[in-house]
């Protein structure tokens, strides 16, 4: 239920390097914050993080063992690694030499030459805790060798014939999180032998755990999750011959040892049939998801002991010249193992997507366009921090975060590759990632957000159903305005909530800003597109990254109410029959001093923590709130709050620290949502480390007795209940009768509906309020509510409403309302529900027995039970 936002966008063009060549690999050293790059010309260089500038070079063909002939080429590098341990960076090469470069980023580079492996190199990397280097050699053996360069073991791999008669030609390895084991794929020059994958022991000595089983078109991209869960490998796309050419002979099986056919003995002939049929299942739901013949290729996931595990088909790139086939060239997991990048290259320009897993479905959250062939991709160790290096010498850093997009009245919008996914959570609860609406789109957007409603309800669709409104922003700037409503029949459509697109804004819009004259962001529009986000019913912003990090703050005026009305009464196809493009009434830039962070309804942040507010609500000027607003540290998760002359806006840091304003709240917070409206007004709800869930009237009284940056002490009237360890708020569902809910995520990846006790006391005091006896009790049997709660709240107004209690209920609950009632106040000082805000504000039983003004007097003596 989350999507994927881009936070920052650093695009860093690194200074050129003489006689370097294209760039083919790149490492980070974070500490001294700089980025190692190597050449193909075997031109080694360390530019600054900070604006790209060289640091120092050094060319390593003086190093080479045996140096090439004149006018032969020079050894291909396979690798380049930083190790923080020996505070140097490695180059591997296809003629078997290692070579390790001290103090590069201190401007005296001293290289050195530890040895060379026989058969060439094909494949190396440092294990996690960088005190082992496993190695892949051409003559088809994994090498495992120490800090000191020794070599620990030596080991064949299984299935792979060694020696000059068929010599490997490519090779991918890739360590767990843990270190204990590390996965290695490779491939011969032998077309006839498959490609294959393989799990090794690191406290064995690199010996094989298990052959992995054979896949077809396995490529030497692999990424061992970084949990040890699965190990993910790539594999080509084998698109169907066409009717006019014959079909090609299979290959011959290769022939397998006698004891590898013992081991498979046990095997049965129902296994094979499941994964037939799987694989159909497969197909058919790619076919469905991205179109017939639109995949690059496939991600094929391998369990520790080398068993396929299911895989999920990736989609053609949506950058290049349709002619041009699509491949894989580049994977890797994130270090929290909650995002794996994929870099799928078509012709010369490369696309990055990021996927996540969720209830055992694989959704397409991002899609980053480099326009340029991606020579390297790799995550930095700490947070969501995406690093692609391009031939040409460009280093994009792109920062990302989750957020939910969630509506007031408990909408939420899924990205789902080129699909949106809608859940209307205020009427029904599916689990993911069955939806209640789905809108098929050209692209993967780059951001969504609820549009602000000019009342509660907003606009009335035909069928006098709440309308909700949706915008997109996609990768080409331009900008799709989405209705989201209720089917009026349930049994003329398959789903219940309709999207359609409504009106289409084009990229045209970005011609009125003046580009150039910002500089930093002059580079790749539209790539530079971060964010979209509603301020008000009518201004909409949408972030632009620049180059050297940050993003500034467009805003868009619109006409949307005569829009939407007309279009919904003739909207019928989604995506198709589109409205004439609005042209907005204005665009300008913010007038921020710092970058921005996060917006939405009418509070900007930047990157300081500061808030700054629309002058009105269709204004494009932005006004600095004082220092009570603005948060304590930055907060990417950030909310606006319905109470005025009170902070505008509640935020979560990155450390779950949640701040209303200036004041912080509580600590170890995971995630949280405001409900809007409701009995009992706005509340609060937060989850923390603790695995509770708490919620809290969201009013001045939270701020009382607070300092200006004080620590957090007990919240008033707060109550929790025990939630699913890493469990995620969704929403607070409003909607009739749902005021009392909340909907939260498990980490497997299902919703889960809870009824907080805090709002569903809150619920039974509005339904006495109104005089519906009954239906409190009846609502108050469902969620386990003593039922003196009915008589206690506003003790002795009850009693005026005996008559109507015995009215409106049956016997049967009225005679198990008269069992239960005890002597004892449940909403008195002591009594159970004493801490409830509600009983806070009625009167506990024995207070003055005066009827509250306009309510029917007492039937009976004064003072009757």
């Amino acid at each position: 239920m989350r999507n994927l936002v881009l936070r920052e966008r650093r695009l860093l063009q690194l200074a050129p390097v003489d006689l370097a060549g294209q760039t083919l690999f790149h490492c980070v050293n974070e500490e001294a914050g700089c980025v190692y790059c190597l050449g193909e010309n075997l031109v080694l260089s360390a530019h600054r993080l900070s604006d790209g500038k060289v640091e120092a070079s050094l060319s390593l063909e003086p190093e080479l063992v045996e140096p090439p002939v004149s006018g032969s080429p020079l050894p291909s590098p396979t690798s380049l690694l930083w190790s923080p341990d020996l505070g140097a960076v490695l180059v591997t090469l296809t003629t078997g030499e290692l070579i390790a470069v001290h103090s590069l980023d201190e401007g005296t580079p001293v290289a050195s030459s530890p040895g060379a492996v026989q058969g060439g190199i094909l494949a190396a990397a440092w294990s996690p805790d960088g005190q082992l280097l496993s190695i892949v050699s051409g003559s088809a053996q994994v090498l495992l060798m120490n800090a000191d360069w020794a070599v620990l073991s030596e080991s064949p791999i299984p299935g792979a014939a060694g020696g000059n008669s068929s010599p490997l030609s490519k090779a991918a390895v890739s360590w767990r999180g843990d270190g204990a084991a590390f996965a290695t794929v490779f491939g011969s020059s032998d077309a006839s032998r498959p490609s294959s994958l393989c799990v090794w022991d690191r406290d064995g000595g690199a010996e094989s755990v298990a052959p992995g089983e054979t896949v077809p078109g396995l490529l030497p991209v692999l990424s061992y999750q970084p949990n040890g869960r699965h190990i993910y490998a790539a594999s080509a796309h084998a698109a169907a011959p066409s009717a006019s050419e014959p079909a090609a002979e299979p290959a011959a099986a290769p022939e397998v040892p006698a004891e590898e056919q013992q081991r498979r003995v046990s095997a049965w002939r129902f296994e094979e049939r499941r994964k037939a049929a799987a694989e159909e299942a497969e197909a058919a739901e790619s076919e469905a998801q991205w179109g017939s013949g639109a995949l690059a290729g496939r991600v094929t996931l391998f369990e520790r002991n080398g068993l396929t595990h299911g895989c999920f088909a990736v989609p053609q790139s949506a950058a290049g010249a349709e002619k041009d086939a699509d491949e894989i060239t580049h994977m890797a997991w994130s270090p929290d193992s909650s995002l794996l990048a994929i870099v799928v290259l078509r012709g010369s320009w490369s696309t990055v997507q990021c996927w996540t897993r969720s209830n055992w479905h694989w959704y397409l959250k991002l899609e980053l366009p480099m326009r340029e062939k991606v020579a390297s991709l790799s995550w930095r160790d700490l947070g969501l921090a995406l690093d692609c290096s391009t031939t040409s010498g460009t280093l994009l850093t792109a920062t990302l975060g989750w957020t939910v997009c969630s509506s007031r009245w408990g909408s939420v919008a899924v990205v789902d590759g080129r699909w949106l996914r809608a859940h209307q959570l205020a009427w029904q609860v599916l689990p993911p990632p069955l939806c209640a609406g789905s809108l098929r789109l050209g692209a993967t957007p780059l951001g969504a957000c609820w549009l602000e409603q000019e009342k509660d309800g907003g606009v009335r669709c035909a069928s006098s159903l709440p309308c909700e409104r949706l915008a997109l922003l996609m990768p080409d700037a331009s900008l799709l305005l989405v209705s989201c409503r209720r089917s009026a029949d349930d049994g003329e459509c398959e789903e219940d909530v309709l999207l359609n697109v409504v009106i289409r804004i084009g990229p045209e819009w970005m011609g009125e800003i003046d580009l150039d004259s910002l500089g930093q962001f002059a580079t790749y529009p539209p790539g530079a597109l971060v964010f979209v986000a509603s301020l008000s019913p009518n201004v909409l912003g949408v972030g632009l990254a620049g180059t050297l990090g940050g993003a500034r703050l467009a805003l868009l005026g619109l006409s949307l109410d005569e829009a939407f009305e007309s279009s919904l009464e003739t909207q019928t196809e989604a995506f198709e029959a589109l409205v004439e493009d609005l042209v907005p009434r204005w665009v300008e830039l913010a007038p921020l001093s710092e970058p921005v962070l996060s917006c939405g309804r009418g509070i900007v942040q930047t990157v300081s923590g500061k808030l700054h507010a629309q002058q009105d609500r269709d204004s494009a000027s932005l006004a600095e709130l004082d220092a009570s607003a603005a948060f304590p540290s930055p907060c990417p998760d950030m909310q606006p709050t319905p109470l005025a002359s009170l902070p505008p806006a509640l935020g979560l840091s990155d450390r779950g620290v949640l701040a209303w304003g200036s004041q912080v709240l509580a600590h170890g917070v995971t995630s949280f949502a405001v409900r809007w409206r409701g009995p009992g007004g706005p509340y609060l709800l937060f989850t923390n480390r603790d695995h509770a869930m708490v919620s809290v009237p969201l009013s001045a009284e939270l701020l009382a007795r607070r300092a200006p940056g004080s620590s957090p002490g007990a919240l008033p009237c707060a109550s929790s209940r025990n939630v699913e360890h890493g469990a995620l708020l969704v929403a607070a569902a409003g909607g009739s009768l749902r005021w009392d809910r909340a909907t939260y995520q498990t980490p497997r990846g299902n919703l889960e509906t809870v009824a907080l006790r805090a709002l569903v006391l809150e619920s039974l005091a509005a339904l006495l309020e109104g005089g519906r006896v009954a239906a409190a009790m009846k609502a108050a049997a469902q969620h386990a509510v003593d039922l003196n709660f009915v008589a206690d709240l506003a003790w002795p107004r009850f009693l005026g409403q005996a008559r109507r209690c015995v009215d409106q209920c049956d016997p049967e609950a009225l005679a198990d309302f008269v069992a239960a009632l005890s002597e004892q106040s449940c909403v008195a000082e002591g009594g159970e529900y004493a801490w409830a805000p509600c009983a806070k504000r009625g009167s506990a039983r024995g207070a003055p027995e005066d009827p509250a003004p306009g309510r029917e007097p007492a039937d009976g003596p004064e003072g009757a039970p």
